[in-house]
């Protein structure tokens, strides 16, 4: 947006001008309940670089403390400095406001999970950042490493047969590690093969995942097994799905690197069964045998 960008341009105009900027102080004050994000944070900063010495100014800057911490995670080095940099300015508000909120933190369901996919595509590595009190589960064998502060429980998903029937039919394992932060903490996930790793987010849908594709999901997704047919396993061309439906994030990956098509109403595709990653409900399916083969 064009205009959102002069605002944005103004806004750091202001704060590089420092204290000879003072009488925009009472529009970056209103700048502070803007609705965008980058607005906030930019006005806050100029706020503290106009008057950094000024309570008033502190005060009112706090509310932003949130927008800026959220920064201090961004793939970009030069906006984690700066953004540490923003709340150095704020000084010791900013310890007290931050102490709060991660003790207080808690990801609303409709948040995803904050992570990185490191090394793609060919060894890709998966880096979670977990806020206190969140749970993921993932395959057995998936984690690579996790911090401190990160309780791990192992056991079968959605019970002992639910799990046997993933172990016969879906080419998973039966069990599933689950990972609880007692505290901010982060953990770094990679799939069993050299491949892709894609973070893909449900919203109250389904989703069909190749067995061996699934690698690690949060928040409220059941996980089920829809066999692809029993001619396809008695041919030796099994096509095993997963059937995860619900709300959250998901991990999955695959033997080499991911390509996304969007399919157009009515189109078709022929994809090797060993290829498919995963595909959402409104897409049918049907497994053959190629000619010659």
């Amino acid at each position: 947006d064009p205009d959102a960008r002069v605002g944005y341009s103004a806004l750091m105009a202001l704060g590089k001008l420092g204290p000879a900027a003072a009488a925009a102080v009472p529009a970056l004050t209103e700048t502070l309940q803007s609705q965008d994000q980058s607005c906030r944070i930019l006005a806050a900063d100029a706020l503290l670089r106009i008057d950094p010495q000024s309570t008033k100014v502190g005060d009112t800057v706090v509310t932003a403390v949130p927008d800026v911490m959220a920064l201090l995670k961004h793939k970009d080095q030069t906006v984690r400095v700066w953004s540490a940099g923003c709340l150095g300015r704020l000084g010791p508000r900013a310890r007290e406001v931050s102490g709060r909120l991660s003790s207080g933190y808690h990801r609303s369901k409709g948040e995803a999970v904050n992570t990185e996919i490191l090394y793609a595509p060919s060894y890709s590595l998966a880096v979670v950042s977990m806020a206190r009190g969140e749970i993921i589960q993932a395959e057995s064998g998936a984690m690579v490493s996790m911090t401190e502060g990160v309780d791990m429980q192992t056991s079968s998903k959605g019970g002992m047969l639910k799990g046997l029937k993933r172990a016969a039919l879906g080419g998973e394992s039966m069990f599933i590690n689950t990972f609880t932060a007692e505290r901010d903490a982060e953990i770094t996930m990679a799939p069993a093969f050299p491949g892709d790793v894609r973070q893909m987010r449900l919203e109250n849908e389904t989703l069909y995942v190749q067995s061996g594709s699934y690698m690690a999901s949060t928040g409220d997704i059941d996980i089920d097994t829809k066999w692809g047919g029993a001619k396809t396993f008695f041919s030796g061309e099994g096509f095993f799905l997963l059937k995860l439906t619900g709300t959250g994030d998901l991990l999955v990956s695959s033997y080499g690197a991911i390509r996304e098509i969007a399919l157009e109403a009515g189109q078709k595709m022929i994809v090797d069964t060993g290829h498919v990653v995963a595909f959402n409900q409104s897409v049918g399916y049907e497994v053959h045998k190629v000619g010659g083969w």
